[in-house]
């Protein structure tokens, strides 16, 4: 206990100087006054896809309310490219659960807002970006024992069908950010119409996750590892930061390793990145590089 108390300190205290950082720093570079920083996660999530020309959508998924932002291609496109946010506020700080897990940064939402022309769904996780109402009655067990639980994968997927269903895409390609790319692992595992898997900075394997840095056991949760023959198949990128001491490039490399065939599957571990530097400055340029 001691010491998974210590990794969330550390977790914490890195998230929060790293977005003071960032926030500063880009207030700077548009030499605004810096107004974002009295905005609520809700309303600088829904900035930060005003500008990007997103819509906001709301879905009723399930056993849970799940917020969206969507743009549309203005040409035809039979893709639809979908970003799973990762798992967002779930800790305080060592000993307490936060009560509300959206993310303070809304940082799957801008590497979605970065995705070349062409179709693009952001999705949040359950029970974020909700009213106080709506958090009150989603259990604290979805941001933390059971944020990868079988009934949270299906939510995210009806809410893919609908988007898909309604813009005319026949194809998605998945991708998650941390715990999102769990979410989109699994959900690749269960669908027929994924064309291509991306993860970044993903705890993969979460049992060896959990074990290694001394966390909490998500027993609730589906592991990807257990899916993977399922997933082999499919053509994907794993990112990894070398730097990133929250999901260690090992975790990624324990999920590919459980493949019987891996010609589908490439493993990017970058030299200068960490958990969260620096995925969405270079996000194009990675997209390109590697597609």
């Amino acid at each position: 206990l001691k010491d998974e108390s210590n990794h969330r300190n550390r977790e914490s205290l890195l998230v929060r100087l790293r977005n003071l950082a960032r926030f500063f720093l880009l207030s700077i570079l548009l030499g605004g006054c810096g107004s974002d920083y009295f905005k609520s996660p809700l309303q600088l999530a829904e900035n930060v896809a005003h500008h990007a020309n997103m819509e906001k959508q709301v879905f009723r998924a399930g056993d849970f309310v799940l917020t969206s932002f969507l743009r549309v291609s203005k040409a035809r496109d039979d893709l639809l490219t979908v970003y799973i946010e990762g798992d967002g506020n779930a800790w305080l700080d060592q000993n307490r659960v936060s009560p509300d897990p959206t993310p303070l940064n809304p940082y799957t939402l801008r590497l979605a807002t970065r995705h070349p022309p062409g179709n693009a769904l952001y999705i949040a996780r359950p029970c974020q970006y909700l009213t106080e109402a709506e958090l009150s009655v989603c259990h604290p067990k979805y941001w933390i024992t059971h944020r990868y639980a079988s009934n949270v994968v299906q939510a995210i997927g009806r809410v893919i069908d609908r988007v898909k269903e309604t813009i005319g895409a026949r194809k998605i390609s998945l991708v998650g950010y941390s715990g999102g790319g769990v979410i989109a692992a699994l959900l690749a595992g269960k669908r027929q119409d994924v064309s291509t898997l991306i993860t970044i900075s993903s705890n993969l394997d979460h049992k060896l996750w959990t074990r290694r840095d001394k966390l909490t056991p998500l027993d609730g949760s589906m592991n990807p590892v257990e899916y993977v023959l399922d997933i082999q198949r499919i053509p994907q990128i794993h990112f990894a930061g070398a730097r990133d001491d929250v999901v260690a490039p090992e975790i990624v490399r324990s999920f590919v390793s459980h493949m019987t065939d891996t010609r589908n599957t490439r493993v990017v571990v970058l030299e200068n990145f960490d958990h969260d530097c620096c995925w969405v400055k270079n996000w194009p340029a990675l997209l390109e590089q590697y597609k």
